[in-house]
């Protein structure tokens, strides 16, 4: 019984997790200024997202697919790196305008990890960054409701490994980045984006390759921002008002 609550909790805070990333990555892009000395700041709030019907159930299916692929990490000797290599040439067809747009630079790290290269207009102000990843740990049948892999929504929820840690996050990324390029965005602030392939492990692969190309380039990062769940309301018992997790 509690196998089936946290599955079905989890279910739950993926598909929530999901639309509020796809939120405050496009609220991060579109609006992030940086203060003229010491102190930084926001600049003026852009208007809420807003998603047609389709570009939501593609939202949805994006992550459906995703969650389809078993990029597992079994042990730092021991990935599928035929699921990692396939996660590639998913995201490439799910989000054409990422990767065909001549703002963006995208490169294959570590064998199997993405960095992009977002360039924007004021070469003169500092880069961020914007963090994920898309390997995941084992799982096997037993516990759950349907199969860890198959990405099957059920009475409302979507099930499987990955959906809050942390493919939500990969997917909520590219999908705001994908709804912006398509309404004509172009940054002022330039910004990278990383997604590691061996996070569950170690990241001596995946994240700590991007690390050195960054600074193999002498990039130097205002901030940047890791995986994280929701901002959940009503949710957990006792709490009284929206709590981040």
């Amino acid at each position: 019984m509690k196998a089936r609550w946290r599955n079905s909790l989890g279910a739950l805070l993926a598909v929530v997790a999901l639309g509020v990333t796809v939120l405050v990555a496009v609220l991060l892009i579109r609006t992030y200024t940086l203060a003229e000395f010491k102190r930084v700041r926001l600049g003026k709030g852009a208007p809420a997202a807003e998603l047609s019907q389709g570009e939501r159930e593609q939202l949805i299916e994006a992550l459906k697919g995703a969650i389809r692929i078993p990029t597992v990490s079994f042990s730092e000797t021991e990935q599928n790196t035929t699921a990692l290599a396939e996660f590639g040439q998913y995201i490439r067809k799910v989000f054409p305008l990422v990767f065909s747009s001549s703002l963006i630079q995208h490169e294959v790290v570590g064998g199997y990890s993405h960095l992009f290269t977002v360039r924007g207009s004021d070469s003169n102000l500092q880069p961020y960054m914007l963090l994920a990843h898309f390997d995941v740990v084992p799982a096997t049948p037993e516990g759950w409701e349907v199969p860890p892999f198959s990405g099957e929504e059920l009475n409302g929820y979507i099930y499987g490994r990955g959906t809050i840690d942390d493919k939500n996050c990969v997917i909520g990324i590219l999908q705001a980045l994908e709804f912006l390029l398509k309404r004509g965005y172009k940054p002022r602030r330039s910004f990278y984006i990383g997604f590691g392939h061996d996070e569950e492990i170690s990241g001596s692969y995946g994240a700590m390759k991007i690390v050195e190309t960054l600074q193999s380039r002498g990039i130097k990062l205002l901030f940047l921002v890791d995986e994280g769940l929701a901002v959940l309301d009503g949710v957990i018992q006792g709490t009284r008002r929206p709590i981040a997790l």
